[in-house]
Protein backbone atom coordinates (compact mmCIF):
# COMPACT_ATOMS: atom_id res chain seq x y z
CA UNK A 1 0.00 0.00 0.00
CA UNK A 2 1.40 3.38 -1.00
CA UNK A 3 -0.94 5.83 0.78
CA UNK A 4 -3.36 5.89 3.70
CA UNK A 5 -6.32 8.29 3.43
CA UNK A 6 -8.48 9.30 6.39
CA UNK A 7 -11.65 11.24 5.54
CA UNK A 8 -13.52 13.36 8.08
CA UNK A 9 -17.11 13.44 6.84
CA UNK A 10 -20.55 12.71 8.27
CA UNK A 11 -23.57 13.06 5.98
CA UNK A 12 -26.08 13.28 8.81
CA UNK A 13 -24.73 16.19 10.83
CA UNK A 14 -23.48 19.71 10.38
CA UNK A 15 -23.10 21.24 6.94
CA UNK A 16 -23.38 17.91 5.13
CA UNK A 17 -26.93 17.51 6.42
CA UNK A 18 -27.67 20.98 5.06
CA UNK A 19 -26.26 19.88 1.68
CA UNK A 20 -28.53 16.82 1.61
CA UNK A 21 -31.50 19.06 2.44
CA UNK A 22 -30.56 21.48 -0.39
CA UNK A 23 -30.41 18.58 -2.86
CA UNK A 24 -33.81 17.27 -1.72
CA UNK A 25 -35.40 20.73 -1.94
CA UNK A 26 -33.82 21.31 -5.36
CA UNK A 27 -35.14 18.02 -6.72
CA UNK A 28 -38.59 18.83 -5.33
CA UNK A 29 -38.48 22.26 -7.01
CA UNK A 30 -37.53 20.62 -10.30
CA UNK A 31 -40.40 18.12 -10.29
CA UNK A 32 -43.04 20.33 -8.63
CA UNK A 33 -44.33 21.93 -11.89
CA UNK A 34 -45.24 18.43 -13.14
CA UNK A 35 -47.10 17.62 -9.91
CA UNK A 36 -48.74 20.91 -8.91
CA UNK A 37 -50.62 23.41 -11.02
CA UNK A 38 -49.54 26.65 -9.40
CA UNK A 39 -48.90 30.15 -10.64
CA UNK A 40 -45.12 29.75 -10.44
CA UNK A 41 -43.35 29.62 -13.78
CA UNK A 42 -41.47 26.62 -15.08
CA UNK A 43 -38.41 28.82 -15.56
CA UNK A 44 -38.33 29.93 -11.89
CA UNK A 45 -38.70 26.35 -10.69
CA UNK A 46 -35.89 25.22 -12.98
CA UNK A 47 -33.48 27.97 -11.82
CA UNK A 48 -34.30 27.50 -8.15
CA UNK A 49 -34.07 23.71 -8.33
CA UNK A 50 -30.83 23.70 -10.32
CA UNK A 51 -29.20 26.23 -7.99
CA UNK A 52 -30.23 24.28 -4.88
CA UNK A 53 -28.96 20.96 -6.33
CA UNK A 54 -25.62 22.51 -7.37
CA UNK A 55 -25.17 24.21 -3.98
CA UNK A 56 -26.11 21.01 -2.14
CA UNK A 57 -23.69 18.96 -4.26
CA UNK A 58 -20.87 21.39 -3.46
CA UNK A 59 -21.62 21.15 0.26
CA UNK A 60 -21.96 17.35 0.29
CA UNK A 61 -18.78 16.84 -1.73
CA UNK A 62 -16.66 18.96 0.61
CA UNK A 63 -14.71 17.30 3.42
CA UNK A 64 -11.41 17.37 5.23
CA UNK A 65 -8.92 14.61 5.58
CA UNK A 66 -5.38 13.44 6.13
CA UNK A 67 -3.23 11.49 3.69
CA UNK A 68 -0.04 9.65 4.60
CA UNK A 69 2.45 8.70 1.88
CA UNK A 70 4.38 5.68 3.20
CA UNK A 71 7.02 5.63 0.43
CA UNK A 72 8.03 9.29 0.68
CA UNK A 73 7.38 9.44 4.45
CA UNK A 74 5.18 12.55 4.34
CA UNK A 75 1.73 13.67 5.47
CA UNK A 76 -0.86 16.09 4.09
CA UNK A 77 -3.89 17.61 5.83
CA UNK A 78 -6.27 18.61 3.08
CA UNK A 79 -9.67 20.03 2.25
CA UNK A 80 -11.50 18.47 -0.69
CA UNK A 81 -14.31 19.88 -2.78
CA UNK A 82 -15.69 18.05 -5.82
CA UNK A 83 -12.76 15.63 -5.58
CA UNK A 84 -10.02 18.27 -5.77
CA UNK A 85 -7.78 18.23 -2.68
CA UNK A 86 -6.13 21.38 -1.38
CA UNK A 87 -3.26 21.03 1.10
CA UNK A 88 0.51 20.93 1.43
CA UNK A 89 2.74 17.93 2.04
CA UNK A 90 4.92 17.98 5.16
CA UNK A 91 7.62 15.61 6.37
CA UNK A 92 6.37 12.86 8.66
CA UNK A 93 8.64 12.21 11.65
CA UNK A 94 9.51 8.58 12.43
CA UNK A 95 6.47 7.01 14.10
CA UNK A 96 7.46 4.73 17.00
CA UNK A 97 4.09 3.85 18.51
CA UNK A 98 0.45 3.71 17.42
CA UNK A 99 -2.29 3.54 20.00
CA UNK A 100 -5.97 2.69 19.45
CA UNK A 101 -8.17 3.85 22.33
CA UNK A 102 -11.91 3.63 22.92
CA UNK A 103 -13.17 6.61 24.92
CA UNK A 104 -16.65 6.99 26.43
CA UNK A 105 -17.91 10.48 27.25
CA UNK A 106 -21.14 12.30 28.00
CA UNK A 107 -22.36 14.36 25.04
CA UNK A 108 -25.27 16.74 24.62
CA UNK A 109 -26.64 18.42 21.55
CA UNK A 110 -27.47 22.07 22.15
CA UNK A 111 -30.97 22.98 20.95
CA UNK A 112 -30.75 25.10 17.81
CA UNK A 113 -34.22 24.79 16.31
CA UNK A 114 -33.15 22.39 13.55
CA UNK A 115 -31.59 19.28 15.04
CA UNK A 116 -33.10 17.36 17.95
CA UNK A 117 -31.89 17.91 21.50
CA UNK A 118 -30.35 14.80 23.03
CA UNK A 119 -27.78 13.72 25.55
CA UNK A 120 -26.12 10.43 26.31
CA UNK A 121 -22.93 8.44 26.38
CA UNK A 122 -20.94 8.43 23.14
CA UNK A 123 -17.99 6.17 22.34
CA UNK A 124 -15.23 7.42 20.07
CA UNK A 125 -12.49 5.12 18.86
CA UNK A 126 -9.31 7.12 18.40
CA UNK A 127 -6.03 6.17 16.77
CA UNK A 128 -2.98 8.19 17.86
CA UNK A 129 0.42 8.24 16.12
CA UNK A 130 3.42 9.01 18.35
CA UNK A 131 7.05 9.73 17.58
CA UNK A 132 9.58 10.35 20.34
CA UNK A 133 7.29 12.82 22.17
CA UNK A 134 4.52 12.05 24.64
CA UNK A 135 1.99 14.08 22.63
CA UNK A 136 0.60 12.46 19.48
CA UNK A 137 1.62 13.78 16.08
CA UNK A 138 -1.61 12.69 14.35
CA UNK A 139 -4.96 11.43 15.55
CA UNK A 140 -7.92 9.89 13.77
CA UNK A 141 -11.45 9.45 15.20
CA UNK A 142 -13.62 6.51 14.16
CA UNK A 143 -17.19 5.66 15.11
CA UNK A 144 -16.58 1.94 14.54
CA UNK A 145 -14.17 0.03 16.81
CA UNK A 146 -13.33 -2.61 14.20
CA UNK A 147 -12.35 0.05 11.62
CA UNK A 148 -10.18 1.84 14.21
CA UNK A 149 -8.30 -1.36 15.07
CA UNK A 150 -7.85 -2.23 11.38
CA UNK A 151 -6.51 1.27 10.67
CA UNK A 152 -4.12 1.08 13.64
CA UNK A 153 -2.77 -2.30 12.48
CA UNK A 154 -2.39 -1.09 8.89
CA UNK A 155 -0.57 2.08 9.95
CA UNK A 156 1.68 0.16 12.35
CA UNK A 157 2.61 -2.32 9.64
CA UNK A 158 3.39 0.32 7.02
CA UNK A 159 5.18 2.71 9.40
CA UNK A 160 7.08 -0.09 11.20
CA UNK A 161 5.68 0.95 14.60
CA UNK A 162 4.46 -0.78 17.74
CA UNK A 163 0.68 -1.02 18.00
CA UNK A 164 -1.31 -1.08 21.26
CA UNK A 165 -5.03 -1.20 22.07
CA UNK A 166 -6.86 -0.06 25.22
CA UNK A 167 -10.22 1.19 26.46
CA UNK A 168 -10.73 4.21 28.72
Amino acid sequence: MKNYKFIRRNFFSGPHLLGVIFIAVGLFALVSPAIFTSGSSLEKSFYLGTTAVILGTLIVSSYGGTEIDFHKNRVKDYFSILGYRFGEWAALPAIKRISAISIDYQATNTPNGISPTWSGTVTDHKVFLYSENVTPILSFVFSNKKRAIEAAKLLAFNLDAVCEFREV
